[in-house]
């Protein structure tokens, strides 16, 4: 007796462990649940190239491309409306592939139209201004060893404009961490400690976490500094710089 209800109960385990298989992967949604990598680029291409919004105006996948972080997906002229811009095509077609290949916790998408960034079919530039507010500067709440020095918190790399790729991290994921954005959450803590002993802390980039959304359609606080944020003298401390253009990787050396 004893024996056949230890079969039975074997045999009810196994019969639920083929039902919750058969659910995984034959039953609608079972593809996506499977989707445990990135997808490849034939799969995106395959993907669109079956889509409504390609189907219907005659357009076409030209090419799929990962370089580095950016999925880089060029398009044949058809899919512009009257061979114009509209955001609406191309916003569609993002949150179909991230709904289907989960795209935005990868990369950073950027699409293409006969090889040539959307910038160039009338959507409009970034807008980098040359008169952009300076960083924000933080008083010390109290006085300490460090009163009267100003000192200048620079994350270093972080999200910029690529002419050819568009927006782009500058260092890979590893492990998950991304050096773009770990920097920034480690600086707030020397923030709060250089704070706790007086001294004056200027921010060459945006460490809010809760911050607006940057010029580049993420936020802000994921985004490189901008020229105009290294007019601020910061002595008697030297902290950083930057090469020319908005933007651009910062590096370290004296501030004059």
């Amino acid at each position: 007796m004893v024996y056949r209800y230890s079969s039975m109960k074997k045999q009810i385990a196994f019969l639920i462990a083929s039902i919750l298989l058969f659910l995984a992967f034959f039953l609608p949604g079972g593809e996506s649940l499977a989707q445990a990598g990135p997808p490849t680029e034939e799969q995106i291409a395959n993907f669109l190239n079956d889509h409504p919004l390609l189907t219907k105006p005659g357009a076409r996948v030209l090419g799929v491309s990962f370089v580095g972080e950016a999925l880089v997906i060029d398009l044949s002229r058809e899919i512009l409306p009257e061979g114009a811009y509209d955001e609406t095509v191309f916003t569609r077609l993002q949150a179909e592939l991230d709904a289907t290949f989960q795209i935005n916790q990868r990369f950073l998408t950027t699409f293409k139209v006969e090889g040539l960034l959307l910038e160039a079919w009338g959507r409009p530039e970034p807008e980098f201004s040359v008169t952009a507010e300076p960083p924000l500067t933080r008083e010390a709440p109290v006085e300490g060893p460090l009163t009267g020095y100003k000192i200048a918190l620079s994350p270093g790399h972080g999200v910029y404009w690529h002419e050819t790729y568009g927006w782009l991290y500058q260092r890979a994921e590893f492990n998950g961490i991304r050096e773009d954005t770990l920097n920034s959450e480690i600086m707030l803590y020397l923030q709060n400690a250089l704070l706790s002993q007086g001294a004056t802390v200027i921010q060459t980039r945006e460490m809010d976490h809760d911050a607006r959304t940057g010029v580049s359609g993420y936020p802000a606080w994921h985004e490189d500094a901008s020229l105009p944020g290294f007019g601020m003298a910061a002595t008697p401390i030297t902290t950083a710089t930057s090469a020319p253009g908005p933007i651009r990787p910062i590096i370290t050396a004296p501030m004059c």
